[in-house]
């Protein structure tokens, strides 16, 4: 290895490399063995995709704990009603003691024992002085509170949601009166009635009919559009301008190998197993990552209350291991930074500070006395392979690294970013300035947006053309990179074959972005045909395409893809498909007055409007069960909910 031995590389900058060189074959290798035809190896290899999905999220919340531990607890933000209220459902939900909640959370026990003693004598908890109680002269009844708790239980998106969800199914309850009975505490043994309870109801069918309608309208589109498989990694890291890029590539491949082998052999006994085996298995991965995700989430608001200046600092072994979590997964600065509560400049510095060997910032634990023992504790990305593999996975790695040049970054901070002189086309395009859409077809939206794959083999791309007045997905691709303006116009005359040629020219304007898709010539032709004018968006500005840009967020957040990526293409295709019609047909928007996207394109009747005032009733009373039950459209990962009642 003579780069290795020049010693141009310190042992803690080698080990960033070698664990993001690792990654990236460990994703190489996950995808090859995802094309096996062993039914009982897919599934083995999902469980273990599983796995290191959750090993990311423990190492997240491992950087988070401790953080927190250190606050003072005088000085520790105090928590809000709702907070609280969510740290004792969380609580009940994974049936913890206090103590326990109290060690994830920072909190001591008493004060988790003060606030369930002071749920039981108030009825709600309510931090803050108390009140006198007010009379309840028209009390919802029991029925539809439990009804209003299972909801709650579930993953609605607040107290806003879970109203517009209870008026599609003709129950009607204000957004007020549904905080008011989140705050509550159960009646004590009380169970949720019958229509009220969670019901984890498979919607298989409904994902598999949804598929088929995905996989033949890809079959309707031309050729140049079909998806093609992701790019293999290693031809594009081997067309980089470095040395060697033939040994690379190859060297990268058999360090590929060498994790195919690994995880062969820890999958083994999981193929061994029954396939019921595997579900439960499966199943208590999902339920064990709900869990954590939701501890992170309270840990990371306790954190968020506190002022950056009063947050504390990263002792310098927390600063490697945020590194390498970095490196080990593969994740962008601005990543990390919103992961760790960060700012980028302080990433920028730990980044200069692996240059130097003896640093001030950065000290790892146990210590790395050379390159070996960088090479050692990088090979243990699978600590569960055996002895005789490992060592091969740490010789394949050490040739690539000696492949690989390493050079020395910069010293200083990065540069702000220059304005972007705005693009415009010279056939001069209308520029968006202020649009209001008065009737379906009136004006459609084109956007694109990149989502995140474990392990960062490839960069998936999402594309969608919305209504605007209606926020109605009528058409939508996902690529594995980055598509053409031939692939955008197919995917705009799929749109028009679908809903039929516009009436009196109804579409009367396509507003997209000013991104080198939207400007090409084959983009621009297939508008011109249709006689459809093309207004842009102003550069910079994200409010020009708000409304697309909510639907990013809404399926990003619905999904988690950027906290908890996948790696399977199909995988990505299977969910959004489910997602996209969730959201289409299913989620009620509060923009459209309570009514479902589909509902407002195909001037349907809202079924919001036929809400009744939820009955009334005194404290204990048996009241009448509602026919509604909780479904969920993923219901593996009980993601998406929705109500629906018994006999529709």
């Amino acid at each position: 290895m003579p780069y290795l031995r020049a010693g141009l590389a310190t042992p803690l900058r080698l080990l960033l490399r070698a664990r993001s060189l690792t990654a990236l074959a460990l994703g190489l290798a996950l995808q090859q063995l995802f094309r096996s035809h062993d039914p009982r190896l897919r599934q083995a290899i999902g469980i273990a995709e599983a796995e290191l999905r959750l090993r990311a999220l423990s190492a997240s919340l491992a950087l988070d704990t401790p953080r927190l531990a250190a606050v003072p607890p005088r000085r520790r933000p105090r928590a809000t009603t709702e907070l609280a209220r969510d740290i004792l459902r969380f609580q009940d939900q994974g049936r913890l003691t206090s103590a326990e909640t109290a060690r994830r959370l920072g909190f001591t026990p008493g004060t988790l024992r003060r606030w369930r003693r002071r749920r039981q004598q108030r009825g709600e908890l309510v931090l803050g002085p108390a009140q006198s109680p007010v009379p309840p002269n028209r009390r919802i009844d029991d029925p539809t509170r439990e009804l209003v708790r299972a909801c709650d239980r579930g993953s609605f998106e607040g107290k806003g949601a879970i109203s517009r969800a209870l008026a599609i199914v003709a129950i009607g309850v204000s957004k007020s009166a549904v905080g008011c009975i989140r705050r509550e505490a159960p009646a004590p043994g009380a169970r949720p009635a019958p229509g009220a309870s969670i019901t984890l109801l498979t919607s298989g069918e409904r994902v598999k009919d949804l598929m088929r309608a995905h996989e033949r309208r890809l079959r309707s589109r031309p050729s140049a559009a079909w998806p093609m498989p992701p790019p293999c990694p290693a031809i594009e890291f081997a067309r980089r301008k470095d040395l060697h890029p033939r040994g690379r590539a190859r060297r990268l491949l058999d360090l590929r190998d060498a994790l195919h082998l690994a995880l062969l052999e820890i999958v083994a006994p999981l193929r061994r197993a029954g396939a019921d085996r595997l579900c439960l298995r499966l199943q208590r991965l999902h339920e064990i990552e709900a869990q954590l995700r939701e501890q992170r989430r309270l840990v990371r608001a306790r954190l968020a209350a506190l002022a950056p200046h009063r947050r504390p600092h990263f002792t310098p072994p927390q600063r490697v291991e945020i590194l390498l979590y970095k490196h080990s997964f593969r994740l962008s600065d601005e990543a990390v930074a919103k992961t760790c509560l960060l700012a980028r400049q302080t990433l920028s510095r730990w980044n200069v500070a692996v240059e130097s060997a003896p640093s001030r910032l950065l000290r790892p634990e146990p210590p790395l006395p050379d390159h070996d023992a960088a090479l050692s504790c990088a090979a243990e990305i699978l600590p569960a392979a055996s002895e005789a593999l490992r060592a091969r996975i740490k010789l394949a790695l050490a040739r690539l690294c000696d492949t690989v040049p390493i050079a020395a970054r910069k010293v200083g901070t990065p540069a702000k970013r220059a304005e972007l002189p705005s693009r415009t086309p010279e056939r001069g395009p209308r520029t968006l300035d202020a649009i209001r859409s008065r009737h379906p077809n009136h004006y459609w939206s084109v956007d694109l947006t990149f989502l995140r794959s474990l392990f960062g083999v490839y960069r998936p791309c999402l594309a969608v053309v919305l209504d605007l007045y209606s926020r109605y997905p009528l058409a939508w691709a996902l690529w594995p990179s980055r598509p053409s303006s031939e692939d955008l116009a197919s995917l705009l005359e799929e749109a028009l074959r679908t809903w039929g040629p516009p009436e009196h020219l109804l579409v009367s304007a396509v507003v997209s972005d000013q991104g080198g898709e939207f400007t090409g010539e084959a983009f621009e032709s297939a508008l011109r045909r249709r006689g459809i004018a093309h207004l842009f968006g102003a550069v910079g500005q994200h409010g020009s395409i708000a409304v697309l840009e909510r639907l990013w967020k809404t399926l990003k957040g619905a999904l988690e893809v950027n906290d908890l990526p996948r790696l399977q293409f199909e995988d990505f295709e299977r969910r959004l498909t489910v997602a996209i019609d969730w959201y289409a047909r299913l989620r009620p928007h509060s923009s459209l007055k309570g009514a479902t996207p589909r509902e407002r394109y195909l001037r349907l009747r809202p079924a919001c409007l036929d809400a009744q005032p939820a009955p009334r009733g005194r404290k204990g009373e048996p009241g009448t069960p509602h026919d509604t039950e909780i479904r969920y459209a993923l219901a593996d990962e009980k993601r998406l909910p929705y109500l629906v009642r018994w006999g529709a």
